[in-house]
C-alpha cells in the first residue's frame, strides 16, 4: 500500500518543548527562526498557507489574530498530555458549536519561519482530525467518547508552504521536524496529510520518513491506533502518514 518510505532520525529523541520554547522558536535552515506567528504576523501566515492550496477559512484569521490558535498546546507542553484532554473536554462539553470551534483551534497548531530580515518565508498549519471524518463517524454509530479520543490522537498537516525564493534549504523538511515533535509529545499518535498526484511531493514526505500511500489507498486507524476511523484521499490526491515511534 505505501510506495517509499526512507526513515530519519527519530523526533522522539529530540529534547522535551517547553511552552516558551513554542513563542521563542527554534534555530532553522540558514539562519531562520521557526515558531509561532507573533503579533502583527497572522495575515501573512494564512497568505502563505494559502499558495499550498489550502482554503481560505475566516475563522481561522480570526483565531491566529486573536492568539486563540493553538492556545491548548502550551497546556499540554507544561501540564502534560492528560492535562490538555481534560481542558479539551471541559470546553467541547458546553456541546456549541462556539465552544467546539474554540476546543479545535486549540488543539491547531501555526508554525512559521522567519529568516535574517524578519521577513516569514515559510508556514504550516496543522489541525486534529477534519469535521467531514469526524461527522462521518458520528453517522456510522462510533461513541462520542471515542470520536473525542481520536481528535486528541490524530494531527492532520494541513499546509506546508515555503516562499518560492526560500525552496531548496530545508525549510519545509525542518517545518514538519518540528510539527511531528509537537503533537507526538503531546501524546498525538498519529499524523497525516494530503497532496495532488503527479506533483512530485511523494519523494519529499518519503524523504521526511512518511509513509505514502498509493492513489485510492485508504488510512486505517483501526489498524494504526486501534480507532474505528478511516480516511479516503480526495480525489487526484496521495495520503502520506507517519506514526509515532515510526
Amino acid at each position: 500500500m505505501a510506495s517509499r518510505r526512507k526513515t530519519p532520525g527519530r523526533t522522539d529523541r529530540i529534547p522535551a518543548i517547553s511552552p516558551d520554547r513554542l513563542t521563542r522558536g527554534w534555530s532553522g535552515p540558514n539562519g531562520t527562526k521557526i515558531r509561532m506567528p507573533a503579533d502583527g504576523q497572522a495575515e501573512r501566515w494564512l497568505e502563505l498557507v494559502e499558495t499550498s492550496g489550502a482554503a481560505h477559512e475566516d475563522a481561522l484569521l480570526t483565531a491566529v489574530r486573536d492568539g486563540t490558535l493553538g492556545w491548548l498546546l502550551p497546556v499540554g507542553l507544561a501540564d502534560g498530555p492528560h492535562a490538555m484532554r481534560r481542558r479539551f473536554l471541559e470546553v467541547i462539553s458546553a456541546r456549541t458549536e462556539q465552544a467546539a470551534l474554540h476546543a479545535m483551534a486549540g488543539l491547531s497548531a501555526p508554525l512559521v519561519v522567519q529568516d535574517r530580515g524578519g521577513h516569514l518565508v515559510a508556514a504550516l498549519h496543522a489541525v486534529s482530525l477534519p469535521p467531514a471524518v469526524v461527522a462521518n463517524a458520528a453517522d456510522q454509530g462510533v461513541p462520542l467518547e471515542t470520536m473525542i479520543a481520536a481528535l486528541t490522537a490524530v494531527v492532520k498537516i494541513r499546509a506546508v508552504a515555503v516562499d518560492e525564493s526560500s525552496r531548496r534549504q530545508g525549510i519545509g523538511s525542518a517545518l514538519l521536524t518540528r510539527c511531528l515533535h509537537l503533537y507526538f509529545q503531546l501524546g498525538f499518535g498519529a499524523a497525516y496529510g494530503q497532496f495532488r498526484t503527479g506533483s512530485g511531493l511523494e519523494t519529499f514526505y518519503a524523504h521526511q520518513g512518511f509513509d505514502v500511500l498509493d492513489e485510492g489507498a485508504v488510512f486505517s486507524l483501526r489498524d494504526r491506533l486501534g480507532l474505528p476511523f478511516r480516511i479516503q484521499a480526495d480525489p487526484g490526491e496521495r495520503i502520506f502518514t507517519r506514526v509515532r515511534g515510526g
